[in-house]
Parts: structure tokens; C-alpha cells; sequence
């Protein structure tokens, strides 16, 4: 029976808070003394009446175990058996409830949440990888379970036998028996190791998925660090996961494995920021954009989309780089002062940047124009070959590289 603490802003809520508390002590009266579990729910804060309980303040009258609750002595069952849960995962219990009680904590982690989500792709964008590893799964455990028992069996005929060991039949054939079935099971096992590193394999091509899985919804949650009314369940997030792997329209018809797995990484990411910013003020939706960004990029190209992400976040700091054009090794461009083009040599160490400074030297008009212009869009150099989402960004820092300031 669930209980709670509530305020009691009038007199009909002060007797409903009465008949509760009344229901409440009938049903663990009941439970201490015919023995039956109860569940108290939202225990942020414990009742003192508990306290007894926990502390198992017990006495022995006349053959009867006693326990007293409130006023009252009532019969205690040895059977008794309480359970307290919370659903707030921040709230911080005292230290003497602490030594009083077992904790459970069925908190979500990463590694928790990274499993069930490939065990879901696996389902569904594998399914006979993921009756695989089920199968072999049973197979090993039922080959361990195999194991213990002709353990215990030996052990057993040792411990009963009498006399010399080696003229005890039972114990010979026990021994025959261990010796015969282990080499089957040896067999099985290795048969099962081949199957297994198949399977790993298939499964090591969805752990990204998983693991931005995992990432994506922890970042959700820490949301709320910067607002306090961006809070957003795990429901939240598994209607996403539910969504992008089961009623994902751009699935339909594509049988390639490589190609299902980049539309279901990408629409994952989509998704959760079309339904995440909804919910944000406009000024956070280029912090998720980044965010998101930081988490897909996480491993390509050896980390280095993930560095020059950093380096764009960090706004080309040059408080620690020593100024080159000071000591003659800048690239000397005559329209940009000293503190431009000492900007200029810190960029030009990130791989993102090192083609700009090559650029600048053959189209000095049109990088004079980008610097003095007013309206940058319209005359922005390009110094990149291609044109990716990296490289926007990139050319958006740029301004800064050119200020005076």
C-alpha cells in the first residue's frame, strides 16, 4: 500500500491524512504478524514508527516474539519481510537508515542501457545473429550446469566411499562418467567458441548504435543541469528508440545490413533532436546541435572530427601559443595585424585549418575583401575542396580569426 507524506492545507485533508495513517498501521500490523511482505512506496522520508521495525526491536514474553508498533505490542513473524522503494534517484538517505537496511539500486547506467539497446537491434535489424547468441548462450550454461553437477556427483562418492578408493566401483564409474562427458562437453564448448566469435562480430558492427544510444539519452537526462524544466524520461527516450527501429519509413525496402544501420544512426540522432528541441528554449538548440554532433563524430576518422569539434567549441583560444608573427614564422599577410595573424598560426595546427593559410597566400584580394567586408556571407572565401557540415562550421569561426579585437 503506497505512502505517502502530504501537506495538509485544511481540516477534510487532515482526517483524509488520518484515515490513511490508519490503513496504513492496519496493513503493517497485519504484515509483522502473520508474516506477509509488504512494499512502502516514495519513502524520500521514513515514518518513525518504522524505526521499530528496522531495528528489529523484538522481545521474548511467555513463548510469544513481541514487537512494539506505536502503542501496541502485536506477535511478530520471523517471515516478516519489508521493502521500501523510492522512484527519486537523487534523494540521500541518513547514515543510520543506511546500516539498517539492504540497498537495491535499479538505477539505468550506461552499460546497462548500451545492452538492452543492441539486444533491440539485434532483434530486429538481426534476428538470426540475435537466436544465435540466445541459443549458445543456453548451451554454455547448460554445459556449466553439467559441469557443477558430475562435480558434486564425484565428491559425493568420494565422501561415501569406504576403504581403498580404487576398489570402490561407484567411485570408478563416477570417474569414467566425469571423464567421458567433460570431453563432450570440452567438444561442445569449442564448437560454440567458433559460433561465438561470428556472432561477436555481427554484434561489434551495432555496438555504435548502442553506445550513441546509451550516450544520447545521459546527455537527455543532464539537460536538466542547465534548465530546470528540461527533464526528460527514459520513456521519453525509448518511444524514440521504439520509433526509429519499428516504424522507421526509410527502412522500407532496403535489405542492406551497412545501409539499415547508418539510416537507423542517423535517424536516431534526427529524431531526437526534432523531439528534444521542442521542448527547449531556441538559445540551447545550437548546445544540443553540438552535443549531438560530439556523440555521433565519436571515433571517426581516429578522433580527429571529434578534436576539431573541440577546437571550434573552444573559439581558437591562443592564450598559451606563443606569437608567431612576433618571431617571424607567420605567414607575414600584410593586412592582418599582429594579433590576426598570430590567430592565424594557432588555427593553421588543427588539420581542419591548414589548407587557409596557403589559401590566403594565393587569394590575398578576396581574403582582403572577407576581412574588411561587412557582409561576410556574400563574399566568403572557400578554401576546403568539398563541402561538408564540418567545414560550415569551420568558415563560421573564421570571423574571429580575422577580428582586430
Amino acid at each position: 500500500m503506497p505512502r505517502r507524506n502530504i501537506v495538509v492545507p485544511s481540516l477534510a485533508a487532515a482526517e483524509a491524512q488520518i484515515v490513511i495513517m490508519q490503513g496504513f498501521l492496519k496493513v503493517l500490523e497485519s504484515a509483522l504478524r502473520f508474516g506477509n511482505p509488504i512494499l512502502i512506496q516514495d519513502v524520500e522520508r521514513l515514518d518513525p514508527i518504522l524505526n521499530a521495525v528496522l531495528n528489529k526491536e523484538i522481545r521474548r514474553t511467555g513463548g510469544r516474539v513481541l514487537i512494539r508498533l506505536g502503542n501496541q505490542d502485536i506477535d511478530f513473524s520471523p517471515a516478516f519481510t519489508m521493502f521500501l522503494s523510492t522512484r527519486d534517484p537523487s534523494v540521500e538517505f541518513s547514515p543510520d537508515i543506511c546500516s539498517r537496511i539492504t540497498f537495491v539500486n535499479f538505477t539505468m547506467t550506461r552499460s546497462s542501457l548500451q545492452s538492452q539497446s543492441l539486444d533491440q537491434v539485434l532483434k530486429v535489424g538481426r534476428p538470426d545473429t540475435d537466436k544465435k547468441r540466445s541459443d549458445l548462450t543456453r548451451v554454455q550454461g547448460e554445459c556449466r550446469l553439467r559441469l557443477c553437477f558430475l562435480e558434486r556427483s564425484l565428491l559425493q562418492a568420494l565422501n561415501e566411499s569406504s576403504g581403498n578408493i580404487l576398489d570402490d566401483d561407484k567411485v570408478i564409474d563416477t570417474l569414467e562418467t566425469l571423464k567421458r562427458e567433460a570431453a563432450e562437453i570440452t567438444k561442445k564448448v569449442e564448437e560454440t567458441d567458433v559460433i561465438m566469435q561470428e556472432v561477436d562480430q555481427v554484434t561489434a558492427q551495432y555496438l555504435p548504435l548502442a553506445q550513441a544510444c546509451s550516450s544520447t539519452f545521459f546527455i537527455l537526462e543532464h539537460l536538466s543541469t542547465i534548465n530546470h524544466f528540461y527533464q526528460f524520461s527514459l520513456r521519453f527516450f525509448l518511444d524514440i528508440f521504439d520509433h526509429v527501429l519499428h516504424h522507421n519509413p526509410h527502412l522500407k525496402g532496403v535489405m542492406d545490413y551497412q545501409k539499415r544501420l547508418d539510416i537507423l544512426i542517423n535517424d536516431l540522432f534526427l529524431i531526437i533532436f526534432k523531439r528534444t528541441s521542442r521542448a527547449l528554449l531556441h538559445r540551447n538548440h545550437v548546445l544540443l546541435t553540438v552535443v549531438l554532433a560530439q556523440i555521433k563524430t565519436r571515433g571517426v576518422d581516429g578522433g580527429t572530427i571529434t578534436d576539431d569539434l573541440e577546437f571550434l567549441l573552444e573559439s581558437g583560444d591562443v592564450s598559451t601559443v606563443a606569437t608567431a608573427a612576433a618571431s617571424g614564422d607567420g605567414p607575414g599577410v600584410s593586412f592582418l595585424s599582429g594579433n590576426q595573424q598570430q590567430r592565424l598560426s594557432q588555427y593553421s595546427t588543427q588539420s581542419l585549418f591548414r589548407v587557409v593559410s596557403a589559401d590566403i597566400e594565393g587569394r590575398k584580394a578576396g581574403w582582403r575583401m572577407f576581412v574588411e567586408s561587412e557582409e561576410l556571407e556574400h563574399v566568403a572565401p572557400w578554401p576546403w575542396e568539398d563541402l561538408s557540415g564540418m567545414h560550415i562550421l569551420a568558415l563560421g569561426s573564421i570571423p574571429p580569426l580575422t577580428s582586430s579585437c
